[in-house]
């Protein structure tokens, strides 16, 4: 098994849920550190869709993927694109030309190219019943009902709201429902 770690804005692929990886699962963890504020986001999603690509090629088992926030964004592409991946998203940032757009003056043309990728990709469905979604209840920084909720259909029952700030540190409760999950 690999296990891809996709950290937020402003993070590190040592992140965190790295750590708490690292803790719990012997496993490869590819977690690379991008710099999403001067990074072209294509660049991000063929990066890690060729590590992925090269884990199944090699035959190096499941591939489980995990994204926070921005990481979640890529994280929900790639389940589209690898629809056999089981996909943790904590606290999807899934319109980050909206979300980080101005707050954190990005570059129009990084705008552009989330933006773009979001009008590939958004009329596309990950594999519902190979994805979980954990959302902060407080999280400071993106409202879920506008922005996170309506992306996913009526039905689609593996969502679920978590005692956590936008950063959701893997706690007890959070780190067993992931396990759970990932199997």
């Amino acid at each position: 098994m690999i296990i891809v770690n996709i950290h937020g804005f402003e993070s590190s692929g040592e992140n965190s849920k790295y750590k708490w990886l690292k803790n719990n699962y012997s496993c490869e963890i590819y977690s690379p550190t991008f710099d999403y504020r001067n990074t072209n986001p294509r660049i991000v999603l063929k990066t890690l869709r060729g590590r992925i690509t090269e884990a199944e090629r090699a035959g190096e088992g499941p591939v489980r993927i995990i994204g926070s926030s921005l990481g979640g964004f890529f994280a929900n592409i790639l389940n589209i694109i690898f629809p056999h991946a089981r996909t943790v998203l904590l606290n999807p940032c899934l319109f980050p030309f909206l979300s980080l757009g101005s707050k954190y003056d990005l570059p129009v043309w990084i705008r552009k190219e989330y933006a773009s990728l979001v009008s590939e990709y958004v009329y596309e469905h990950p594999n519902y019943d190979n994805m979980m979604v954990l959302l902060s209840e407080e999280d400071e920084e993106l409202n879920h009902d506008v922005l996170t909720r309506p992306m996913f259909p009526k039905h689609f029952r593996n969502i679920e709201t978590v005692r956590a700030t936008h950063r959701m540190d893997i706690d007890e409760e959070i780190g067993e429902k992931i396990k759970k999950f990932f199997g």
